[in-house]
């Protein structure tokens, strides 16, 4: 094990960026230098790069290095752009236009052809110091390195060389031309080449879903109160409304929405719009630029001449003789080369003068403009703006006062741009005028809405759909983006028009784009505050400030740096009622800054974090709160005694408070961890987390995996010479073995269990032995073995005073009443164990007990007892979740409610308990809820489903094997053949079932199947046959006190009075079983018995007694049909 880590995390040595790395080479150089003078190509080269570099450095990009004639460019290192595959192409093609003034004007004469070729590619890399203790420099390893390298070498002269992620991210902005794919060396597979050829004169939507643009999703009030402001323009008012909100939330979608919406039912007003660029930092005005362009109907391919044109026949319409005075101020907001006689007139010695003169020359054209028709100035992306267009736009703020002009801001929520103080600034100074529309995410079922208004899908895989709410969190770019990303990995496809999953569906990582864009927002930061920003990632999406403070490296600074994340809208803070609570203001933001660290710097932090956590939660004295979170640490900083440690702690949190399957992936994990370290250190523990994971397995009805663990006990407890864990092992097994194989003896596992126990003096281990011997010979029909066996635990168990194994042997004892008939004395013995359960707290136990208190109280006519011990359970069952026992609760709840009459609630409780067992995939449980649904569907005469669901029962029925279970089947297949006619196969199936369920010893398995024999004979007029069951079970009342077949028994004794035309007789037994059934509250028995007595009644011609049970039968029927 090695849990020490040899760096420290004080210093970033390296990060993980999305970056695009440019190779640009000169064609030509070396030939052209061959008979120079050193000094003279050196001159050269310089001169040449130097061209090269500034238009590299016009787009924020990095010198990497320079290699001879050669020079390698970094796009998004050290600092990420939104768009650096875009800036890289840019970059790119001005380097063609530098190299070719260049040519024209050169320090020396050239003697030769001169070009360059470029090789751009993006993709992830290492960027950070590289080098020794000596010699260190900032660069990037990785394969997008790599691959420029490649394409570079492959582009001939004047060609520029795209990979296929860069021309992915830029082909709605640039021309291209597709090449063949080509195999280079140390590439597997072939490369996929585009050839950049040209700007697209109107570029395609950068992100998001092709095709036409969808309606606007959402946004109903923020819609109006834009569109109000720009009523209130065309009414001669002006105004300032600010649009904001987190990026890709859709501001930019909303004012054109609105100006589609307004200019499609008016034009008696004006929109210009400009738009800041990310590389346009730089360029003053550009904002501004981009609005008079607008208005001049010239763009940026046109010459400065057409623009110098316009703009002058634009002045002299507005402003007359003053036009040439204002003109050149204009243009220089537009940025053209002014002809000499126009810049004389601008004064070159104040730049605070000239600023003047510019904010007057655009406030008079805006003003001009607005007097012709009300203008709506619409900014976009001021949080890129100069601050020299921000200057301008407060300028044009203070003139919507007096004048028809609507300033339309949009920005992101970003405190650290220029452009918020003056947002500030301008909410306080004219509060008449601003509005301020802040746009939220959009609803779980407005995001539905915008996904299937751009795909229109038929049906959206639930993965999807909750894959894209969780991770998009209501930002629609967001939405868009995962949604494309899904149809570029082939997860989508168009068929005829519409949409559908076409292959397993994986929504991880971040798509590109919204990489760049995160990336960009955490790289403004200073490396303190990122770092702050990483640990954070690497706590989780929400982080205490306790904790925090105690990884980082410098505490002093921390509420310094988290108030510089919050300013940024990369964090929110939640003050809770101890410590604040930090958390990310997005998922995917908290991904992207995880990700940039490199796996050795995770670790470090990761071990951090958890020692953090390990000691808070020791200083509040308890070690197993958090253990879960803190063994995800420990586990992924590769600590693996620590990770074992506290996995393990995590299960046995998660047991004691009952969430099972919980406390089962913790021991998964754990001894997933444990095979990470030397077998002998962890020998034992892995030996108790496979019992304990085995034992929980076992409850939930796992018994085909919960039976591997079992095994793999025995065999690592005969290795460690550890004789009681290999005995209840052995029980465990047995008890297993049992299960899955139904009547099949497994004695033998209890009886080498029992052995040990008597060999080592484990007097424990010898009772629970003996219990478990009792549980298979009563399984297998051998009633008073069985019995033996449980007394002998109870009187070990009493030795002992052990209150468990009491419980335990009483429990058994229980079942061998239940299965002779005794109920009472069942009954006696399991309010025993109810009362030892709840003193030992056992809520598992109880849970079990209550079941069978239930069960007996089916049996014995007490139906309402067995409702309020199955209400009970349903409590416990809440906190335990899924078990077996929890299905069977469900059908003796069901069971009673028939009974009585309130078949209501019948059907719920038995599609219940079969959910409880599917999800278990517990083919016992299964069959025995099928069962009931068979008495439930032809007690309501609808024999119909009463077959399908049997059949279905019989197709279960073989995997499991069990006599009992058999018998059971056997029974109900003959009830469904005797209500559909049958009555000859009926009989012999219920004979069948009758000799099957005598094998088994258990009186609640038999009692039905004689009894509905007796009723299969009945109807087959054998009534000598019938007439001997019945009576067989009527006399056994002294003995048996199961209620219900009792009076059922009485019943049909009276009816097959009747139909040997003896109907004296028949009252007797009719009028016992009435008297039974209204003491029980049978009511779905006794509306039979209350027809059979007036058929008595009517045969001794006692008319009105019959009628009046004709009448109460009818009653009680129609009580039945209206629940």
């Amino acid at each position: 094990m090695n849990d020490a880590f040899p760096i420290s995390p004080g210093t970033l040595q390296g990060e993980r960026k999305r970056v695009t790395v440019m190779f640009a080479d000169l064609s030509g150089f070396t030939a052209m230098t061959e008979h120079r003078d050193a000094e003279e190509v050196v001159m050269l080269v310089n001169s040449c790069l130097a061209h090269l570099s500034e238009c590299v450095y016009r787009y924020d990009g990095t010198i990497d290095k320079y290699i001879g004639d050669a020079l390698m460019a970094l796009f998004g290192a050290p600092c990420t752009h939104e768009d650096d595959p875009e800036r890289a192409v840019r970059a790119a093609l001005d380097m063609q236009e530098a190299l070719t003034a260049f040519k024209a004007n050169p320090p020396l004469p050239l003697n030769g052809p001169l070009d360059v070729h470029i090789g751009i590619a993006t993709g992830n890399v290492i960027a950070g110091h590289i080098g020794t203790d000596r010699h260190q420099a900032y660069t990037v390893m990785g394969n997008a390195a790599n691959l420029a390298a490649r394409l570079v070498d492959l582009a001939d002269r004047g060609q520029i060389f795209v990979c296929d992620d860069t021309f992915r991210l830029t082909r709605h902005l640039f021309a291209y031309r597709d090449l063949d794919p080509v195999v280079v060396k140390g590439m597997t597979t072939p490369l996929k080449i585009h050839e950049v050829l040209a700007m697209l004169s109107r570029p395609g939507r950068s992100r998001g879903v092709g095709g036409p643009r969808k309606a606007l999703v959402g946004r109903h009030a923020e819609v109006y109160r834009l569109s109000l402001a720009v009523d209130h323009l065309r009414r001669g008012r002006g105004g300032v409304v600010i649009v904001e909100g987190d990026a890709g939330i859709g501001k930019s979608r909303l004012v054109a929405e609105v100006r589609n919406r307004t200019q499609t039912i008016a034009t008696d007003f004006r929109w210009l719009e400009g738009r800041g660029l990310s590389y346009g930092f730089s360029r003053r005005y550009h904002l501004l630029a981009g609005a008079l362009r607008d208005y001049l109907g010239v763009h940026d391919e046109d010459s400065e001449s057409l623009v110098l044109a316009r703009l002058a026949d634009a002045c002299g319409d507005l402003f007359g003789a003053r036009a040439d005075s204002l003109l050149p101020y204009l243009g220089t907001v537009l940025g053209v080369r002014l002809p000499d006689e126009m810049v004389r007139q601008i004064p070159q010695a104040s730049a605070r003068t000239l600023e003047q003169r510019v904010f007057a020359a655009v406030g008079e054209w805006a003003i001009e403009v607005s007097q012709r028709r009300p203008l709506v100035l619409a900014f976009d992306d001021l949080h890129r703006a100069d601050p020299n267009s921000i200057a301008l736009i407060e300028h044009l703020m203070s003139l919507t006062a007096s004048h028809p002009i609507l300033v339309v801001c949009v920005s992101r929520l970003d405190r650290e741009s220029p452009f918020w103080e003056v947002r500030q600034r301008a909410a306080a100074s004219y509060p008449g005028l601003v509005t301020l529309v802040e746009l939220s995410p959009l609803s779980d079922n407005e995001t539905l809405t915008l996904i299937n208004s751009l795909l229109d899908l038929d049906y959206m895989p639930a993965e999807i759909e909750y894959a894209i709410l969780s991770r998009a969190e209501g930002n629609p770019l967001f939405v868009e983006e995962m949604l494309r990303n899904l149809i570029e990995a082939g997860v989508l496809v168009e068929e005829r028009g519409t949409w559908r999953a076409a292959s397993p569906v994986d929504i991880t990582g971040v798509p590109d784009t919204l990489q760049g864009m995160l990336t960009a927002r955490i790289d403004r930061l200073d490396d303190g505050t990122k770092r702050v920003l990483q640990v954070a990632a690497v706590i989780g999406r929400t982080f205490p400030r306790s904790v925090l403070s105690r990884v980082v490296d410098d505490p002093d600074s921390l509420d310094a740096s988290l108030a510089q994340l919050v300013g940024a809208e990369l964090i929110r803070v939640h003050d809770g009622d101890s410590e604040p609570q930090y958390s990310f203001k997005h998922m995917l933001a908290q991904e992207v800054v995880y990700h940039s660290l490199l796996s050795q710097q995770r670790k470090v932090y990761h071990r951090r974090v958890a020692d953090a956590l390990a000691r808070t939660f020791w200083e509040r004295g308890d070690d197993y709160a958090g253990a879960s979170l803190i063994a995800a640490h420990y586990e992924r900083a590769g600590a693996w005694a620590r990770a074992l440690r506290y996995l393990e702690r995590a299960g046995d949190a998660a047991r004691a408070d009952f969430a099972s399957r919980e406390a089962i992936d913790h021991y998964t994990r754990a001894l997933q961890v444990a095979a990470q370290l030397p077998g002998a250190d962890v020998a034992c523990q892995c030996l108790s987390l496979h019992q304990k994971r085995g034992d929980l397995l076992a409850a939930l009805g796992d018994a085909a995996a919960a039976l591997r663990d079992y095994e793999e006990v025995v065999r690592r407890s005969q290795l460690a010479c550890d004789q009681q864990a290999e005995l209840r092992a052995l029980n465990q097994i047995g008890a297993l073995q049992a299960e899955m194989n139904g009547g099949t003896p497994v004695d033998a596992y209890f009886q080498r269990a029992l052995d040990l126990a008597v060999a080592i003096g484990d007097r424990v281990g010898a009772a629970e032995s003996l219990n478990r011997l009792g549980e298979s010979c009563l399984r297998t029909g051998r009633v008073e073995e069985g019995r033996l066996r449980h007394r002998q635990a109870l009187e070990v168990a009493h030795r002992l005073g052990d209150r468990a194994l009491i419980a335990a042997s009483l429990e058994g004892l229980s079942q061998v009443d239940l299965m002779t008939g005794h109920l009472n004395a069942s009954l006696s013995k399991i309010h025993q164990v109810i009362d030892l359960r709840r003193r030992l707290a056992d809520r598992v136990g109880l849970l079990n007990a209550l079941q069978a208190r239930a069960v007996i109280g089916i049996w014995a006519g007490d139906f309402q007892g067995a409702a309020d011990a199955c209400n009970e359970a349903f409590d416990l069952a809440a906190a335990l979740g899924d078990l077996p026992v929890v299905a069977s609760l469900h059908t003796c709840f069901a069971a009673s409610r028939l009974a009585v009459g309130e078949v209501q609630s019948v059907m719920h409780h038995l599609e219940a308990a079969l959910a409880v067992a599917g999800r278990l995939d517990h083919a016992v449980a299964a069959i025995q809820t099928r069962l009931w649904f068979v008495t439930y569907y032809l007690a309501l005469g609808r024999v119909c489903a009463a077959r399908q669901i049997l059949d279905a029962a019989l197709d279960q029925l073989a995997e499991v094997g069990s006599k009992p279970l058999l018998a059971r089947v056997r029974t109900c297949e003959g009830m469904v053949l005797l209500h559909q006619g049958a009555r000859e196969c009926a009989f012999e199936v219920l004979v069948e079932a009758d000799h099957l369920a005598a094998a088994t010893g258990n009186c609640s398995i038999r009692l039905p199947a004689r009894f509905e024999q007796a009723r299969a004979a009945l109807a087959l007029e054998r009534w000598d046959v019938a007439a001997c069951i019945l009576r067989d079970i009527v006399a056994s009342s002294e003995w048996n006190a199961f209620g219900e077949y009792q009076l059922r028994a009485r019943w049909l004794i009276g009816d097959l009075c009747l139909q040997r035309d003896q109907p004296g007789e028949a009252l007797l037994w009719l009028e016992d079983a009435r008297a039974r059934a209204t003491a029980l509250g049978a009511a779905f028995t006794l509306w039979q018995i209350e027809s059979s007595l007036g058929d008595a009644y009517q045969q001794l011609g006692r008319n009105s007694e019959a009628a009046a049970a004709f009448q109460r039968g009818w009653l009680t029927l129609q009580r039945i049909a209206d629940a």
